[in-house]
């Protein structure tokens, strides 16, 4: 898989960024001409190989040109269709995203695109409950498929699978998904940090008619300040707790 930043110059010399010149492939002018309705009829569904890769990096792209635009709706159509692709070739065999270099050798990280993805889908989740059921179809299926992963990357989706239950007003299986992340990593701030989030962050309750629960936060953050976890300022732990502290003496 290709390694050149997308918005670095292009290899090729032509003075352009590499995402407007030779993306994908040197004959490809990304984007131009695709359009929403393609996504669906576009892909050579009997293709192999680089022209498969092919079909796969100019849909990736054009979320990213989406993404660009701020057209987040947009950017998890196209990288949906992406996605389905994936689901069709993916082996149980496939634990990692490098084991996938038999289905997909083109110009992207594939954990890289899939946390971009996740990004995409959970900023339309903050206003879309059924965006954020899929992003938790999503982030379930990646934990599911990509077993041998890196810890971080895991990690990541662990997070982010609890709080897309959390927007699609199931806040149960939210709390249970980041609970178990603070049983399985309890030297991590991730768990402590998201779970204190989903029982005190208006954002994640009092819009949702979802009770806000300031001291479970409170003891959720005390809980990890006490264990105590490896990287409680990466995640502004104390800045949390003293924030949730004062918010309950109002």
């Amino acid at each position: 898989m290709g390694t050149i930043n997308r918005n670095a110059d292009c290899p090729c010399g032509s003075g352009k960024k590499y995402k407007k010149c030779c993306m994908g492939t040197a004959a490809v002018d990304p984007i131009a001409s695709i359009k929403a309705e393609d996504v669906s009829s576009g892909w050579r569904k009997e293709s192999r190989g680089r022209e498969q890769d092919n079909d796969i990096d100019r849909f990736i792209i054009q979320g990213q040109d989406q993404l660009d635009k701020q057209d987040y709706q947009g950017a998890c159509l196209a990288w949906s269709r992406v996605w389905d692709q994936f689901l069709l070739r993916l082996t149980p065999a496939m634990t990692s995203c490098d084991e996938t270099v038999a289905i997909y050798d083109g110009s992207f990280y594939l954990n890289n695109w899939m946390q971009d993805y996740c990004a995409a889908l959970h900023h339309q989740a903050l206003t879309d409950d059924a965006m954020a059921k899929t992003g938790a179809s999503f982030c379930s299926l990646v934990l599911l498929q990509f077993t041998a992963e890196n810890d971080l990357l895991r990690e990541n989706f662990q997070t982010s699978l609890g709080e897309f239950h959390y927007l699609a007003g199931e806040p149960s299986k939210g709390e249970k998904v980041l609970l178990d992340l603070i049983a399985e990593r309890p030297h991590r701030s991730a768990g402590y940090a998201y779970l204190s989030d989903m029982l005190g962050n208006p954002r994640f309750n009092t819009d949702r008619e979802t009770p806000q629960d300031l001291p479970r936060a409170i003891a959720v953050l005390e809980q990890g300040l006490a264990y105590p976890v490896e990287d409680a300022e990466d995640f502004d732990l104390e800045k949390r707790l003293d924030s949730f502290r004062e918010t309950e003496e109002d």
